[in-house]
């Protein structure tokens, strides 16, 4: 069935987005032209993709930004990241779960466990890999002067005393052996 035809000012706009290096699916979201449609049209017309100046892009990205369109990108970004945090979330949840009846199975034959605790194995790692691609952990490296600093020092009595009566320390404390000094 043959559909609407399109409008000059529909086709300057798939061949501008071709141009400009847009995929054909890229370029279907778009403009709600079927991709075999936006496929015909290049072909017809021997539009490459990305063989545009950079003035052109640069011109296109001004206009790209004053539309508001790296706001809905950012949220669309925003959006897929939360969904694999959840994703990943589940998933490190079930393959606990599973490796815990995996473990306590004491029906399971050995080499069943052992295939059983490798296929988890390698889903937590394939949902490790998933997180930190989709964060790009990797690629952040932490400076130092941002990394809090631990302090370890040994509380004298006169210490304890003023947390007891801070109310900080509870009776718990003589269970474990720690001085309490004279009140």
């Amino acid at each position: 069935m043959a559909g609407k035809r399109k409008s000059v000012s529909q086709l300057k706009e798939v061949a501008a987005l071709r141009l400009a290096g847009y995929s054909i699916s890229a370029i279907a979201h778009k403009t709600n032209i079927s991709p075999a449609t936006i496929t015909r049209l290049i072909s017809k017309h021997h539009i490459e993709k990305g063989v545009v100046t950079a003035s052109v892009i640069e011109s296109a990205k001004e206009e790209f930004s004053a539309s508001g369109g790296a706001s809905e990108i950012t949220q669309a970004v925003k959006s897929v990241l939360l969904d694999d945090i959840a994703l990943y979330s589940s998933l490190r949840q079930a393959i606990a779960v599973n490796l815990e009846q995996v473990m306590s199975d004491d029906e399971l034959e050995a080499g069943k466990k052992a295939r059983a605790i490798a296929a988890l194995s390698t889903s937590a790692i394939a949902s490790q890999v998933l997180i930190r691609k989709t964060l790009d952990i990797d690629s952040v490296i932490p400076d130092a002067d941002d990394l809090p600093t631990l302090t370890i020092s040994e509380l004298t009595a006169d210490d304890i005393l003023e947390l007891q009566r801070d109310d900080v320390l509870t009776e718990d404390v003589e269970g474990l052996g720690l001085p309490l000094g004279s009140e």
